[in-house]
């Protein structure tokens, strides 16, 4: 499986641009901010009931209201802590959530 760090090595490695995989919203305008993108991954169902889809579906309800934050993943390791930036108040949103097909936000109305 092809993680997101790999992706970005192998942008460096091999000169790929990666938002050549991004769809900007506009063909004309390389609006990359404002473009809708779908970004599929797949779990077991333990993983996601427990953990994948409490973090989205918090940093979407968080996020989306304006609120900006950082998230750290495993900040007490030197070798591989992450820190991402969510900026609520400006480009970043997270518009929808499906699982197995099912839209999240027709069944769970105004929590993201």
């Amino acid at each position: 499986m092809l993680s997101v760090t790999s992706l970005f090595e192998f942008e460096k490695e091999e000169n790929q641009n990666l938002t050549s995989f991004l769809k900007p919203s506009d063909p004309n305008i390389k609006d990359y901010n404002r473009a809708s993108n779908i970004i599929e991954f797949e779990c077991n169902s333990y993983t996601t009931k427990e953990c994948m889809l409490p973090l989205i579906e918090h940093i979407a309800g968080i996020g989306n209201a304006g609120h900006s934050f950082e998230i750290i993943v495993d900040p007490e390791s030197s070798e591989s802590k992450r820190t991402f930036c969510f900026d609520g108040d400006g480009s970043h949103q997270i518009n929808n959530i499906k699982v197995n097909s099912v839209d999240l936000k027709k069944i769970i109305k105004g929590k993201y």
